[in-house]
């Protein structure tokens, strides 16, 4: 298969999941951003959304009102309270969901921060990465960790349990013949 453990598998599943959080950092990075610079703390934005969801009918609105049924308390009163005394209805255009329009003017704008954020973020996520991955050039090759005897030993393992097995099944099969024969004894005996 493709992807076996000795094509890459493992490497790729860990590269997948680096850009992954690598993706989610750059996002709160941005999100963070935009707070400073509307002025709007990132809750008021998620309040306002899930209000928006609520009065809504879509799939995703839909789907918010099966989790208010498994809340505890009462969410649309809950968000109502609060938009209406605090964030005056939602209607400020400041109050929506960051949209990657946005993400590209606080790209443009805070670019010496946001590149200066990326290379910390590469390196404390990619050099371990690479690092592993190159440890084998540096490395001479008696001292290379092995993987295969980790699955040798399990395969070991494996085959003296079945053994193990098979052993208390003869015993038992035995027993229950000598068991059958004793009966029998019995029988003939009276």
């Amino acid at each position: 298969s493709m992807l076996s453990r000795g094509h890459g598998a493992r490497r790729l599943g860990q590269l997948m999941s680096l850009i992954a959080v690598y993706i989610i950092f750059k996002r709160q990075l941005y999100i963070v951003l935009f707070a400073i610079d509307t002025n709007i703390v990132p809750a008021a934005r998620d309040i306002c959304m899930m209000w928006h969801v609520q009065s809504g009918s879509s799939f995703f609105e839909r789907f918010a009102k099966l989790f208010n049924s498994c809340v505890l308390f009462d969410v649309p009163a809950s968000l109502k309270l609060i938009v209406e005394d605090k964030l005056r209805g939602c209607v400020d255009p400041h109050l929506a969901r960051m949209s990657p329009a946005d993400e590209a003017h606080l790209s443009s704008i805070h670019r010496p921060t946001t590149f200066t954020f990326s290379g910390i973020l590469g390196c404390v996520l990619m050099v371990p990465q690479i690092a592993y991955s190159l440890h084998h050039l540096y490395l001479p090759a008696d001292t290379e960790v092995d993987e295969e005897p980790l699955e040798d030993d399990r395969g070991l393992e494996i085959r003296n349990l079945k053994e193990t097995v098979r052993r208390l099944e003869q015993r038992l099969e035995n027993e229950e013949q000598e068991r059958e024969a004793s009966s029998k004894r019995r029988i003939q005996r009276c």
